[in-house]
This record gives C-alpha cells, sequence and structure tokens, in this order.
C-alpha cells in the first residue's frame, strides 16, 4: 500500500519511453537515470542481477549444458530466488510477500536432471509403443504447475504437467568424477552412516539403528540405511552408539515431550570417527550432531560466536612454563558440549537408535549437542562459569587463558574442549575438575609423526621462484583430479603451530590456491618430502634464557616476480623461546626497501604491543626495559627512531598510519637496534636459502628434533656441512 516515490533504472530503451513518462506522469513518482557506464548508481538492480546470473551459470554447470539454454537457467534461477527466504525480508519468501500466498515445493525438482515426460494416448501408434520418452528438466511453467522438459530425441522443449524424475541422472554429464581414493595413513577418519530428518514421519517401533549396513571406515564414505553392506567393525560403532546415548542420558541432555503440530524439529545426524590411540588401538567414537543448518536465527539461537585461543598465548605460557619450572599437562573434557546448558528451546526429531515412536514424541534440548549453532558458545559459557566460580579470571587480550592466583598460581589455556594446565602442582586443579566434568588426563605433551614420504633438505628448491601457472599447467594438474586448496591447507596450521620454517613455503604456495599448475603441485610435493626428513622436529623450549621479549624484523623487497611486491617476515621470543612468527605478502607495492622494511617493522610492533600487555595482565612477565627489535636496514631504523627527514624521497609517500611506530619508540615501549643481514634470524621466513644456512638459523631459534621421551637433539655446527641425507644429523640424542 505504499506509494512510489522514486524509480531509478538505466538509460535502456525499455525504460525510455512514452509509457514510463505517462506512468511517472500518472503515479507521480520520479524517473531517475543513472549514469552511463555507471551501474554502481543503481547498485541493488544490479546486484540483484549478478546473483541471478551467478545461479544460472552454476545450474549450467552442474548439469554440462551449453549456453544456448541460458534463458531457461535464469528463469529457474529468478523462480528459486523467490522461493529462497533472506533475512532482509524477516526469512519470508519474496513470492508469499508479493502475492500472499504459500508457494508449492513438492512439485521442485533438481534443474537439468533426467526426466521421463508420459505422451498421450493418441500420439501413440501402437499398443506396444513407449508410453514416456526420455528428456531434461529446464524449468517450470506456469507458477510451478508444469515443467518445461527438453526431448532427448529431438532436442525441441515440451511443456508438460506428468512427468517423473531421476534426480541422481543427469543425461548431459559426460562422465562422472569418482571420490579420491582413501590415503592409507589417515589417522583421523570420519564418516556419516546414518540421518534423521526432521520430515521423517515414519515410526520406528523397537527397532536398532541399521548399524548392519556400515562400511570400512572411510574418510570419504557417506552411507545410508538403503545400503546393505557386511562390515566387521559393526560390533565397535553399537558400543559407540550405547556409549553416546549412555552419556546424553546421564548428562539429562534431553527429555522425551509429546510431538505438537506446529513445532519445529530439528534434525539429527549420526558422526562415526575412528582414531588410533598412542598404543596403535583402534578407538571407534560415536557423535549424535544436530542439523544446525535448519536452525533460524534470532528463532532458534541468539548468537553463535564462541572464542578460540590464540597459538601466540599458548606459546608463551610454554615458554614462561620452561623458564619457571612448571609443569603443562593437557587435558581433554569428555562430551564436553553436552555439560553446557540451553537458553532458548529446542526441539530435535527422535534420532536412530532410541526406541521412541518418531510421530508422537520429540526431544526437548536442556543441553547443547554438536551441532548446535549455539553449542560452542554454550559450552565455553558453562566451562567460564565454573572457572570462575573456583577462583579464576579470564585474560580480557584472550579470553580462552584463565588466571588463578593462588599459592603456588595456574594458568588455563582453553581450545574448545581441549585445555593445557601450567603451574607447580597441576594436580590439584585437575582433582577439582574431574568432580565437574568427566576428563580424560592426557599428561604432558606428545609428539606424532607426519605424513610418509621422500626426505628432502630444504621445504622449497633454493633458486627457484614460482610463477603462476599457464594454461597448459592448469590442465595437467586438473588431469590428476587433486584439490591443490585442500592439499595446502593440510600444512597450514603445521607452519602457524611448531614449524616456522614451513612459513615462507605455505606463504608462497598460498598465494596460487585459485589456479594451480603442476609446478606448484611439485613444489608441494618437496614440501612433504621436507617433512619426511624433519618429522620429530619441533620447537625446543629450554629453561635458563635470557628473560624478556626479543624481535627480529626483515622484508624482501619485491620478492614476488609477478606482481613485485614485498614479503613481509618476522619473529619474537620470550624468554629465549620463539613462540610469534609471521610470513605473508604486502598488500601494495614497495618502491624502496627501506618502505618495505617499515611496514614489516610497523606489523611486529602491533603484534609486541598486544604481547606485552597481554603477559603483564597474566602476570608472567612485567619489565620497565623496552623491548629490543633486530633490523638490518638502517634508513628503516633510522626513520623510526626520528633521525631521518620524512621528505627524502624514499619515505613521503609511506601512509601517515605506519608512522605510529615513531611515537612507540619515543615512549620507549621498544628500541631498535641494527643487526647485519647475515645474522639476521628473520631471513629465512622471507626468501629460499640453503640447508646450511638454514639449520644455523634454526639452531639459534632452538627448532630441533624432539625426542620420543622428551630428549632433545642439537645439532653440530662442526657437521652442518657433511649433512647430506637430510636437514638434520642423525647422531645420538642428548639431554
Amino acid at each position: 500500500d505504499r506509494k512510489l516515490k522514486k524509480l531509478i533504472s538505466e538509460r535502456g530503451g525499455e525504460f525510455l519511453n512514452k509509457i514510463s513518462q505517462l506512468l511517472a506522469k500518472e503515479h507521480g513518482f520520479i524517473h531517475r537515470l543513472s549514469p552511463p557506464e555507471t551501474p554502481q548508481h543503481n547498485g541493488f538492480a544490479e546486484r540483484s542481477n549478478q546473483t541471478i546470473l551467478e545461479k544460472a551459470k552454476c545450474l549450467l554447470g552442474s548439469c554440462n549444458l551449453p549456453a544456448e539454454y541460458w534463458a531457461d537457467a535464469i528463469n529457474t534461477a529468478i523462480f528459486l530466488s523467490n522461493l529462497t527466504p533472506t533475512r532482509s525480508r524477516k526469512n519470508k519468501l519474496p513470492h508469499y510477500l508479493w502475492t500472499g500466498q504459500e508457494p508449492r515445493l513438492r512439485q521442485l525438482r533438481t534443474f537439468g536432471c533426467l526426466s521421463f515426460m508420459a505422451i498421450p494416448r493418441h500420439h501413440c501408434k501402437w499398443k506396444l509403443a513407449p508410453a514416456g520418452e526420455k528428456g531434461i528438466l529446464l524449468g517450470y511453467e506456469n507458477d510451478n504447475t508444469s515443467y518445461r522438459i527438453l526431448r532427448l530425441n529431438d532436442k525441441k522443449v515440451a511443456i508438460t504437467k506428468h512427468a517423473t524424475f531421476d534426480e541422481s541422472s543427469f543425461p548431459n554429464v559426460d562422465q562422472k568424477f569418482p571420490l579420491n581414493n582413501p590415503t592409507t595413513n589417515t589417522n583421523l577418519q570420519q564418516f556419516i552412516v546414518e540421518t534423521s530428518s526432521a520430515r521423517d514421519e515414519s515410526c520406528e517401533d523397537n527397532q536398532s539403528p541399521p548399524l548392519d549396513m556400515v562400511d570400512e571406515p572411510h574418510a570419504e564414505d557417506t552411507l545410508t540405511d538403503t545400503q546393505n553392506t557386511e562390515a566387521p567393525q559393526t560390533v565397535h560403532i553399537k558400543e559407540a552408539i550405547n556409549k553416546e546415548l549412555k552419556a546424553m542420558t546421564n548428562l539429562g541432555v534431553w527429555e522425551v515431550i509429546k510431538l505438537e503440530e506446529d513445532r519445529k524439529l530439528i534434525g539429527t545426524t549420526w558422526v562415526f570417527k575412528t582414531k588410533e590411540n598412542p598404543l596403535g588401538k583402534t578407538e571407534y567414537k560415536a557423535c549424535l550432531c544436530a542439523q544446525g543448518f535448519t536452525q533460524t536465527p534470532g528463532i532458534d539461537y541468539e548468537k553463535s560466536y564462541a572464542p578460540t585461543g590464540r597459538l601466540n598465548s599458548m606459546r608463551a605460557l610454554i615458554a614462561f612454563a620452561a623458564a619457571n619450572n612448571l609443569q603443562f599437562h593437557q587435558l581433554d573434557i569428555k562430551s564436553a558440549f553436552l555439560n553446557a546448558p540451553l537458553a532458548e528451546e529446542v526441539y530435535l526429531s527422535i534420532p536412530q537408535g532410541l526406541k521412541i515412536c518418531r510421530r508422537s514424541h520429540c526431544l526437548r534440548l536442556g543441553k547443547a549437542i554438536y551441532g548446535l549453532r549455539q553449542a560452542p558458545l554454550a559450552w565455553y559459557d558453562c566451562l567460564k562459569g565454573w572457572l570462575t566460580s573456583v577462583g579464576f579470571q579470564a585474560c580480557i587480550l584472550d579470553s580462552c587463558v584463565f588466571y588463578r592466583n593462588n599459592k603456588p598460581p595456574t594458568w588455563i589455556y582453553l581450545h574448545v574442549d581441549n585445555m593445557g594446565v601450567f603451574g607447580k602442582n597441576v594436580c590439584n586443579f585437575k582433582d577439582e575438575i574431574a568432580k565437574r566434568f568427566d576428563i580424560k588426563d592426557l599428561g604432558e605433551a606428545k609428539q606424532y609423526g607426519m605424513m610418509d614420504c621422500r626426505p628432502s633438505p630444504t621445504p622449497l628448491v633454493a633458486n627457484e621462484h614460482l610463477l603462476p601457472a599457464t594454461s597448459d599447467e592448469v590442465a595437467k594438474l586438473k588431469l590428476l583430479k587433486i584439490n591443490f586448496r585442500s592439499a595446502v591447507g593440510s600444512i597450514n596450521y603445521l607452519s602457524s603451530a611448531t614449524r616456522p620454517d614451513l612459513s615462507f613455503a605455505v606463504s608462497t604456495l598460498s598465494q596460487y590456491l585459485e589456479c594451480p599448475g603442476i609446478c606448484h603441485w611439485h613444489a608441494f610435493l618437496h614440501v612433504l618430502r621436507y617433512l619426511k626428513g624433519t618429522q620429530d622436529v619441533g620447537l625446543h623450549y629450554p629453561e635458563n634464557l635470557p628473560k624478556g621479549i626479543v624481535a627480529w624484523s626483515n622484508a624482501d623487497w619485491g620478492n614476488c616476480r609477478a606482481t613485485r611486491r614485498s614479503v613481509t617476515a618476522f619473529l619474537a621470543t620470550f624468554h629465549g623461546c620463539l613462540i610469534l612468527w609471521k610470513t605473508r605478502k604486502q598488500p601494495s607495492v614497495s618502491t624502496s626497501t627501506a618502505e618495505a622494511e617499515y611496514k614489516a617493522l610497523c606489523d611486529l610492533t602491533s603484534e609486541l604491543l598486544w604481547l606485552k600487555n597481554w603477559c603483564e595482565e597474566e602476570r608472567l612477565f612485567v619489565s620497565t626495559e623496552p623491548i629490543t627489535i633486530w633490523d638490518d636496514n638502517q634508513s628503516c631504523i633510522n626513520t623510526a627512531n626520528g633521525d631521518c627527514n620524512f621528505n627524502n624521497k624514499q619515505m613521503k609517500h609511506v601512509d601517515i598510519q605506519l608512522h605510529f611506530i615513531k611515537e612507540v619508540v619515543k615512549s620507549a615501549v621498544i628500541t631498535l637496534k641494527y643487526t647485519p643481514s647475515s645474522e639476521m634470524l628473520a631471513d629465512y621466513l622471507t626468501k629460499l636459502v640453503n640447508k646450511v644456512t638454514l639449520l644455523k638459523v634454526l639452531q639459534n631459534l632452538h627448532i630441533v628434533r624432539i625426542g620420543v621421551r622428551g630428549s632433545v637433539e642439537i645439532p653440530d655446527p662442526k657437521r652442518l656441512r657433511s649433512c647430506t641425507d637430510h636437514s638434520y644429523p642423525s647422531s645420538e640424542s642428548q639431554e
């Protein structure tokens, strides 16, 4: 009922005509025209057009239809968009808002799937003629009451109401791409075996879940109750399900209630995992997960963000524990989410495994389960509440670090349901938390090996620079059917957690995730070969090292051959132990080495300010002395110290925001010192270095072989040049 005040359109002939002028005059609205070649002035309409076009391209690509059917794809994309709720419309359908009627959704089918169209009897020439013909679904007619079908025999489009569909078959797809073969050394395997959807109205009377249909556990397997496969581990999976249901019952996770007609139910999925324990025995775990993707914001949950701890905080706590001879133990809280009470009312459909009729009953959740949008936040609030009740305080700068100032003091580091405990006597805390939660004491941290591959002395080939792949190189990699993004992601966490020697290699490979080629894949394999020779290498945190925070800043000017952008790199130690490092390509081109170094110094200073404040808040280290930063560019140091005129041609154009470092230096928070490039410890984070240089730097940073029982192998500098098999000498370990 609202009056149209203004109409914005482009200058097409369909808008500039007498009819539009008469409509504007009759209804009294202003017709504003956007400037030529300026779609930004009509952003709402242009963005909608782009969204529709992207959906149409996906529809055509998914069923391999040629571009000549673009009109059908666009019409289908528009039709489906009108049936999709959005937040801006308060989760209401555009079709309902426009017509006031609920749409017919039961007739929706997958675009491009195989269809069987009924042939009218009067078109059949004899009695044994086929009753239908095959086709491809192209869309809908008459508001979803009829289908547009492309007949395969004559390539003509027919409109019919009488058709059946096989949505698992797409006639125009020439070949099917099978899933990659599972690797034989997967440590953590996951597969979904059965789903209980909220739309399932069947009644399960005294039946157990169809576990006899579970196949061998592969990470890529998705099994349903329609499969019939013999599985030798069925007994173990049944035990895992019973164990999970028993834990849920003991914790009072749900309450069985009568099902009401207007009540929204959330479906569930059983997810199973197999994992090898330190003794090599396979453990079977079952987890009942809610289908959180069906939850509605504002109705089923309010907030979903839950904090996770920073790796810098964890490494700083480990360094502090090593310097002060503290204990460091790990805990795993079993069925963590099941302990967290829910503030919202959430209802589940009856999962498979419970002998309850689904037609007449449902489950009302009293506590969170995995899969719910609000489950991580509910668990964090639950654990934080308990820690606060026993005297802990949450850190302001990292809400996953807790501190209790008793005698002796204790520090806690959280990562979801895993916990690191630091203190003189952590057994007291473990006894406390065991009274509230069911925990698994993992003891002191252990190290595990990595994937098996051929050794290599360096992460990447020295003096070899990666460039964007050519079309031929891209085609060769596509033939291998390899997910390059997933492969690089598998080593990304390792490089950011305990292996700074991989930082430059991962940063370089990550630049080619969008369009990788065979050359980039070979570079990734080279990284794996390096990991083979260094699979027992890690960070060593010794005691009795100099106290305080020390950092190194470096940049490689114009390192990227394709964009000529520089590479920022820095690292920092706390009590002599490496806790912070980073390698990244700078977002803009630097016109001098001083500018590139200054950008790196600015990024490092921001990290150090956080680290200094965090250490003081957690009472790990308080000092009035400034933090020392080592740099190998004297022009950069002079600029930061204010000894250089900012009007010189090298630094005048540098953004003013970068000069906040000058104020930090003046306030004596940091002090800059010069070091030769040959002694710059952050140099290996910016470029490819040879084996001897890499070993020398890593030894100075205490990145060494870590023995199975905690022994540490220190490389002998005299033997560095004689080491040819892999990156680290293989002598006997020493304490």
